[in-house]
Parts: C-alpha cells; sequence; structure tokens
C-alpha cells in the first residue's frame, strides 16, 4: 500500500484540486498518462490481468490498473477548518467531502494537557526548597503538579483571550498542542539556562568576594610578617656589617704583606738580573778557554795505550822528552806539595797504568774546575814551558807520545790560567747565587705568609658571603612582603566600594534561585503566548491571568516579577535600542521574545520598526544577513548555502501565504543521517547548521495565518504602541522645533546606552580576571593593574553616568514643553487607525501619517511666522497713529 499525505499549506493553486478531486472521485486522473506510457502499463500489467481472469483488452486491463490503485492508494488530506477556504473548497470540489471520511482533531482535552505536561516535567529536577504551602514546603510531584495545572491554565487562558482579541481587534491568534508542547520545552531549556547562568554568576562573585576578604586578611597577616621580618633583616644586617668590616681589616694585612712579597720579588728579579749578567760574563771568559780545552783533548785523543808503553820502555829518553814527562809528574803532583823527584825513573811509574794514566789526564780539568789542583803545581811547571824544546811540534820527531803529552800540557795550563781569571767572577757569582737564594727564601716565606692569609681571607669572604646571602634573603623577603602589604592595600582599595555591592549581589542571586521556577514559567509562558497581542490584552494576560495563577498554585515568585528580568538585562536593551528598537515597553518586549524563543518569529511589522532593528542587529552587528524575499530569483539556492554555512536568513514582506518550500525550514523539520543532520529544502538535502537563524516579517497590519502556521512560528506584534508613538512624534517634534536639544537627547541616550554595555563588560571582566587568577593573586602584579585601571574605568564611566542623568533629566524637563503636541498627534493616528475596524478600506500607514505630520508643522510655522508679522505690522502703525498706552513699550 501507498500512502499520499497532502497538507493545504502544499497547495499553491487551487487547480491542484482539480486533480485531488478525480482522484478520490474515480481513482483516476484522466491524461495523467500518455499514450505510450499508458501501453507500456499495460504490456507490464498483462500477465497479472491473466491470472485474475480479466479479458485481454486494453480498456479491461486499464480498469484492472485503477482497481488496484483503489485498492492500495491511502489519499490522507489534512486541511485546516478555519477560515473560509476549507468551505469554498469543499463546495467546488464535492469530492473532498463525499469521497473521504472526515476526521476531525478536537482540542485536547485539560486531561491530556495534564498529562502531557506532568510527563515531559518529570525529567526536570526540581529545587525541594520552593515555596510554603499550607504550613509545609513543596516536594518535587507537588511542584510539577502546580506546574502542570498553571500550564494548562495559562493554554485556556491564552484561548479565551484569543477570542477575545479577535471579537475587540479582528485579529487572530490560534494556539495548538505543539504551542503547548513548545512552551514546556521552553520552560526545561530556559530553567536549565537560568540556573547555570545563576550558578556561574553566584560563584563569579563569591570568588570576587572571597578574593577581596581574604586579601584583607592578608593585608594584616602581611604588616604583622613585615614587622617581625624587619627585624630578622636589622639583626642580619648587623652581622653583615660586623663580618665585612672584619674582612676589611685581613684585606688590609694581606695587602701589607702582599706589598712586601711585591718588594721582595722585585728585589728577589734584581738580584737574579744581577747574577745573569755575571754568569754570563763568566761564561763569556770560559768560553776562551775552550780552544785550550779542545786542544788539550786533541793532544790527548793522539795518546794511546802502545805509544805510552813505548814511550815508558825507553831506558834513556832523548833530550826534553824527561822535561815533558817531569812537567806532567809537576802537575799531578798531589795537594800536599809539588814532587822533587821528577826523574825518568819516577816518570817510567807515572806511566806504569797507560789507560789510568789517560784517565787521569782526562779528567784533570775537571779537578781544575773544583780547585783540586793547587796552585803550586802550575807554578812549578812554568819553567818547563820555556825551555825550547817544549814544543809538541819539535817532539813529535822524537817520539809521539810525547808530543801528546806536551801539546796537554801547553793547553790545560793556558786554560787554568783563563780559570784563575774568571775565579773573582766566580766568587762574585757565587755570592749573587748566594743572595739569590737567601731572598728566595725570604720571598717563600713570605708568600706562604700571604697564602696563609688569604685562605684566613677566604674563609672570611665565604662567612661573609653567607651572611651577605642571608641579609639580601632576608631583605628580599621583606621587600616581597611590602609588595604585597602594597597590592593587598592598592586591590582592596580599589575594589573596596564593590564588596557591598557584591555581596548583595550574592544574596540577591540566591534569592532569585528560590524563586526561579516561576520567574522562569512566568517568563516562558509570557514568551510563548504573548507575542500576537497588543498592549492591552498583554497587561491583561499578565495583571489578570498569569500573575494571580502562579499566586494561587503557590509556585514561588519573585515580588516584582516581570519576565524581562529572565530574558534580557539592560546591558541588552541598551544594545538593541542602539540598533533603533524603541525604547518603549512593548518594543522591547518584542525584543525579547524574538531572540529567546525556540520558534522562527515572524514579526507582524507595518511601521518596519522591528525590520529595521533586526537589519541593523544582525547585519551591523554581526554582519552575517541574508535579506530575501519570497519569489526572488534563486532564493532556494541561497538560502540553501546559508543553513548550510549557519548564516542568519530574513525573509521580509511575507503574505498571508507562505511557499511551500519553507515548511521544512519553517517546521525545523530535520533528517538524521549518521552523524549529519540534513534538511530538504525544494528538491535538495541540505546539511543544517546549528547557527542558522530565520527571521520572518510581514507588512501586512492584521494578517491572518492558519493555525498550522502560528504553530511553527513566534507571531510577535511590532505595530507601533501608544506611547512608542507618542515618543518618537515628540523627537521629531522637538527636532523641529529644536534641533540642537533633540540632537542632543539622541547623542546622550547613545551615550548612556554605551556606558552601560561599557560598564556590564567592565564588573564581567573584573570578576572573570580575578576568577581565573591562579595561585597567590597578589604575587601578579598585572593582575592588580589590570583590575585598578579596570575599576578606574569603571568608575569614570559612573560619574559620566550621573552627569549624563543629570543632563537627560534636565533634557528631558525641556522636551517635555512640547508633549502634548505629540501626544494629540499619536492619539489621532490611533483613532483614525481604528477606522479599519469598521471596514478595512480605512487603512493608513504610519509613514504617511508622519509625512502629513511633518507637513502640518512646517505649515504652522509658516503661518505663525505671518500672523507674527502681521501684528508686528499693525505694532507699528499704532506707534505712528498715537504714543503708546502705559503698559505697552515702544517696541510692542
Amino acid at each position: 500500500a501507498v500512502c499520499f499525505l497532502l497538507t493545504d499549506s502544499q497547495i499553491v493553486d487551487d487547480r491542484f484540486l482539480v486533480y485531488i478531486n478525480d482522484l478520490l472521485a474515480n481513482g483516476d486522473v484522466p491524461d495523467l498518462f500518455t499514450t505510450e506510457e499508458k501501453d507500456a502499463l499495460v504490456g507490464a500489467l498483462r500477465p497479472q490481468a491473466k491470472a485474475a481472469g480479466v479479458p485481454d483488452a486494453i480498456d479491461e486491463i486499464w480498469g484492472f490498473f485503477i482497481e488496484r490503485i483503489r485498492r492500495n492508494l491511502h489519499v490522507i488530506l489534512c486541511f485546516s477548518p478555519v477560515g473560509e477556504q476549507f468551505r469554498v473548497r469543499a463546495r467546488r470540489f464535492p469530492a473532498l467531502v463525499t469521497c473521504t471520511c472526515a476526521d476531525w482533531f478536537q482540542p485536547w482535552p485539560e486531561e491530556a494537557l495534564l498529562s502531557v505536561a506532568a510527563k515531559f516535567l518529570s525529567e526536570v529536577a526540581l529545587s525541594q526548597q520552593t515555596g510554603p504551602i499550607e504550613g509545609g514546603d513543596f516536594t518535587g510531584s507537588e511542584m510539577r503538579q502546580s506546574i502542570s495545572a498553571f500550564m494548562n491554565h495559562v493554554f485556556q487562558c491564552v484561548n479565551k483571550r484569543s477570542r477575545e482579541y479577535h471579537q475587540q481587534e479582528r485579529r487572530f491568534n490560534y494556539t495548538t498542542p505543539k504551542s503547548y508542547l513548545e512552551q514546556i520545552e521552553l520552560f526545561k531549556g530556559r530553567l536549565e539556562t537560568q540556573r547555570g547562568a545563576l550558578q556561574d554568576g553566584i560563584h563569579r562573585l563569591q570568588t570576587g568576594l572571597v578574593r577581596l576578604r581574604t586579601t584583607s586578611r592578608d593585608a594584616t597577616k602581611i604588616e604583622e610578617e613585615l614587622n617581625v621580618k624587619q627585624v630578622e633583616v636589622d639583626k642580619k644586617k648587623n652581622a653583615a656589617d660586623a663580618f665585612a668590616e672584619k674582612v676589611g681589616e685581613e684585606k688590609e694585612k694581606v695587602q701589607s704583606e702582599s706589598e712586601k712579597a711585591s718588594i721582595k720579588a722585585s728585589a728577589c728579579e734584581v738580584k737574579a738580573a744581577e747574577v745573569s749578567v755575571i754568569e754570563a760574563e763568566c761564561r763569556r771568559e770560559l768560553e776562551k778557554a775552550e780552544p785550550a780545552v779542545e786542544a788539550a783533548k786533541e793532544a790527548l785523543g793522539t795518546l794511546n795505550k802502545k805509544d805510552l808503553v813505548e814511550l815508558k820502555s825507553l831506558k834513556s829518553p832523548p833530550a826534553g822528552i824527561g822535561e815533558i814527562t817531569a812537567a806532567v809528574l809537576v802537575l799531578l803532583s798531589p795537594a800536599s806539595g809539588v814532587k822533587k823527584d821528577r826523574s825518568w825513573p819516577q816518570s817510567q811509574i807515572m806511566m806504569q797504568q797507560p789507560d789510568k794514566f789517560l784517565e787521569t789526564l782526562k779528567s784533570f780539568k775537571t779537578s781544575i774546575d773544583s780547585e783540586a789542583v793547587p796552585s803550586a803545581n802550575f807554578k812549578a811547571v812554568r819553567p818547563y814551558l820555556a825551555n825550547e824544546l817544549f814544543d809538541p811540534a819539535v817532539i813529535r820527531n822524537k817520539s809521539t807520545a810525547a808530543a801528546g803529552l806536551c801539546a796537554w800540557v801547553i793547553n790545560i795550563v793556558i786554560y787554568y790560567d783563563i780559570v784563575c781569571q774568571v775565579a773573582p767572577l766566580r766568587m762574585k757569582l757565587k755570592e749573587a747565587e748566594n743572595d739569590l737564594a737567601a731572598a728566595n727564601q725570604q720571598l717563600v716565606e713570605v708568600k706562604t705568609l700571604v697564602a696563609e692569609l688569604e685562605q684566613q681571607l677566604a674563609v672570611l669572604e665565604e662567612q661573609l658571603s653567607v651572611a651577605m646571602n642571608e641579609k639580601e634573603q632576608a631583605e628580599a623577603e621583606a621587600d616581597y612582603c611590602h609588595r604585597r602589604l602594597n597590592l593587598a592595600k592598592r586591590l582592596v582599595r580599589a575594589l573596596a566600594s564593590e564588596e557591598v555591592r557584591w555581596a548583595r549581589g550574592v544574596e540577591a542571586l540566591e534569592t532569585r534561585k528560590l524563586t526561579l521556577v516561576g520567574d522562569v514559567l512566568l517568563a516562558t509562558s509570557f514568551v510563548s503566548y504573548i507575542g500576537p497581542f497588543n498592549k492591552s490584552f498583554r497587561q491583561k494576560l499578565m495583571q489578570q491571568d498569569l500573575l494571580p495563577a502562579l499566586k494561587s498554585r503557590f509556585i514561588p515568585l519573585s515580588e516584582a516579577a516581570d519576565p524581562l528580568q529572565i530574558l534580557t538585562d539592560d546591558t541588552t536593551i541598551a544594545r538593541w535600542t542602539d540598533h533603533s528598537l524603541p525604547s518603549d515597553r512593548i518594543s522591547i518586549e518584542n525584543g525579547a521574545i524574538v531572540t529567546t524563543t525556540v520558534r522562527w518569529p515572524l514579526l507582524i511589522d507595518p511601521q518596519l520598526q522591528g525590520v529595521t532593528w533586526l537589519k541593523e542587529l544582525e547585519g551591523g552587528e554581526k554582519g552575517d544577513l541574508l535579506v530575501l524575499r519570497l519569489g526572488q530569483k534563486g532564493m532556494t539556492t541561497q538560502l540553501a548555502k546559508a543553513i548550510e554555512n549557519g548564516t542568519t536568513v530574513l525573509f521580509e514582506n511575507l503574505g498571508e501565504r507562505l511557499d511551500a518550500v519553507l515548511g521544512p525550514l519553517i517546521g525545523r523539520q530535520t533528517i538524521k543521517k549518521g552523524k549529519v543532520t540534513l534538511m530538504k529544502i525544494g528538491a535538495q538535502d541540505v546539511e543544517y547548521n546549528s547557527q542558522f537563524r530565520l527571521y520572518l516579517h510581514t507588512k501586512l497590519a492584521n494578517p491572518h495565518y492558519p493555525p498550522e502556521v502560528q504553530a511553527e512560528v513566534a507571531l510577535v506584534n511590532f505595530m507601533v504602541t501608544e506611547d512608542g508613538l507618542e515618543d518618537q512624534l515628540l523627537a521629531r517634534v522637538v527636532s523641529f522645533e529644536r534641533h540642537e536639544l533633540e540632537a542632543q537627547k539622541s547623542s546622550l541616550m547613545r551615550q548612556q546606552n554605551s556606558f552601560n554595555i561599557k560598564l556590564k563588560g567592565l564588573e564581567d571582566n573584573l570578576l572573570l580576571q580575578l576568577s581565573n587568577a591562579e595561585g597567590d593573586i597578589l604575587g601578579n602584579i598585572t593582575l592588580i593593574e589590570n583590575l585598578e585601571n579596570t575599576k578606574k574605568i569603571a568608575t569614570t564611566i559612573e560619574q559620566k553616568v550621573e552627569v549624563a542623568q543629570q543632563t537627560e533629566a534636565l533634557i528631558n524637563e525641556a522636551r517635555e514643553a512640547y508633549r502634548g503636541v505629540s501626544s494629540r498627534a499619536s492619539l489621532l493616528f490611533f483613532l483614525i487607525n481604528a477606522l479599519q475596524r469598521v471596514h478595512s478600506f480605512y487603512h493608513y500607514s504610519l509613514g504617511a501619517f508622519i509625512l502629513v505630520f511633518q507637513q502640518g508643522m512646517t505649515t504652522a510655522r509658516l503661518e505663525t511666522k505671518r500672523v507674527r508679522a502681521a501684528q508686528r505690522g499693525e505694532g507699528d502703525r499704532g506707534g505712528i497713529d498715537g504714543a503708546a498706552g502705559p503698559d505697552q513699550t515702544p517696541g510692542e
């Protein structure tokens, strides 16, 4: 079976009903299928028709097809009985009545309303301490029963007032079960939101109070700690100063000894330089003896054992050889004296051991250097050197060994002579070296003393460093206490005025928590039902229906209960009025309804006040408003893109019939596919963005929207009120007569709104900074400075607000002189506007009226000038004809 569901909102043209009428009457729609399509259907159904015993003829098979449609196609028509439309359609298309079974859905009975409310409210957590009832306290179930009864009562009262509204104002307002369900959902959501907001507000204020009170207590504690710290600082400072004095004395002693060591070191350097000079001189003189030493070594190099043995074996040496060996005997004489026996046998004995003899000769230089050879030996050898045969060249012909010994003697004597010349220098060098050694010893002793003193000084300096660190640490702690104390005093001084206000704010919020259920219930009832009514009916509903019903059911409620306290605040209202929303009570209520309703708002706004406000608010402040009209080219594409991107859309200038393409959007009909939420717009499925907002607007003064539309949208009556129009006209009159006064008034209002917004933002920022501050707040200098700056700006703004209020009072007093004109003009507009109750022909727009009003003021001014000019002319002629009277000045 197939179900075909059609609602009257989908019938955009009554010609649709021609086919529906045929379908209901015959099960067939003539000419719905082309010949080719009909032949294809007949061919497809032929086997089934044959199986059913239907003759194989086109008409018979087609009849079989129509019969199957009648059995399996279920048509459901959902039409609203409200208005003339259904009656007219029923007369024009009788199958709508004769071929259908009417199922009239009556309004929900009271039991159903109570049951539904109780069902949905069972999920809501209600406070146990909500209010007294017959000497006791409400329980959760009793509270839910009272709330359910109140919701039912409000629903019935709104229906009653709607009937009165139609009788008196010829305006239509409908409530449906969907409206009732929307109120329940709005109540649940708003109650949770307000509870969270109240709790956040209490938390922030309490945190601010705790910070202030803790800081105030800390200031006293810090001051006591500072006094103790100051004593400790003085003690450690004195100890550090004593150490410093002692270290200074030790430093002077070390410096004195260091100076002595420096003097000693300088003397040692001088002595070392002197030694170096003498040593160099000795070295130079000794270098002169080096040739002789080398010659002696060469001479000894010519000697060998064989030659010495040969020389020793001579019985009688040739002339000159005996003298040479005798000279050797003399040089090798012991320290006890020069040998007397210098004979050849004695020489043979000397050479008895050639190797030892040669070694003795080679070490003879060392003996000379060590002063082991007596000078008498060299004195005794000199006569031999004078002998003419004492020549190595002469003797070499006689004996090679003797020649070597001869050369050795000659050169060793030369070496000795040079050494004797250097001896004084060596003595001087030795003395200088001894002096240098003594000086170095003294220098070592002085340096050792200086090192010991420096070590002692290092210990003292380390102790001084510890003492200074303790002193600096104590001073730092004292400075930290000073800073904390200063910051604490600054914070307490800056926020002292806030403590009392915040404490009262906490008390007020705690009190509001006790009455939150009733306040939210009143506010949600207001949002759900009040919008379509004008000022007088709103007052009746509030004062005669809602408030008495709440109080009679003992639902806790604030003493001066006002829905606007729940729905908005002064800062938000100031922002609205900054964006051209009129400041009268009805306009503010409308703004609250538009911004808080869960349904899409539909503004009844013939004077374009509401749409102007929305365009400035959404388009100017947020900058993402898309304005569309039904029938506009590309409307569906732009709307689909806006839904995907979360852009705010405004449909303006709507009529009483809404396009069927808007049905899913207005009804918020979404489809969940996986994690994606979709909405059908036209023939396409569009991903729905939760940030999307929709506003609807009509310029019709008295539109008649059916219940199914009013169930999906929140009607908001933005028609100008008498008070609101009076204020608007007063502004025009004052601007016309005293332009500078009205300009000052407008500027002052914008300034006041700006001040209110800034004050709210500053207070929120101040509390936010206190709430988010981590750790010791007194250690956060930046935070304290920010708080001081914020409070300073807030104080300045408060002072400016007081001055502005005084100025505004003076301006208002001056403006009141023109109140009579605007009051009469406002009354006149509403009088002529009421003529439409007689006949719709009598309908006037506010724009046209204001234009006439403006022209009237211009004409009156010209007429006044003409009359005054005429009066001045008559006065001038009177002055010429005769003297001025006693009570007449010459200028009159």
